[in-house]
């Protein structure tokens, strides 16, 4: 019992590795989206979407982490 719950542990670090790294996925993503809309003044309409949903998973992924610490 022990090594499984060692198991899911290891699981959920490396999930929480990867949801500090979607992080600056996110940050990338609103940075350019703030430069295109008004030092190019060229919007994208996707990109808004893609936020939303990126931070929807950071924040089911990083809660996860977070309780098992």
């Amino acid at each position: 019992m022990r090594k499984l719950l060692l198991g899911i542990d290891s699981i959920s670090t490396f999930i929480g590795k990867c949801a500090a790294w979607a992080v600056v996925g996110l940050t990338v993503l609103i940075s350019w989206e703030v430069f295109s809309r008004y030092a190019l003044n060229r919007p994208h309409a996707w990109v808004l979407d893609a936020q939303i949903m990126l931070y929807g998973t950071l924040f089911m992924l990083a809660g996860a982490y977070t309780l098992s610490k």
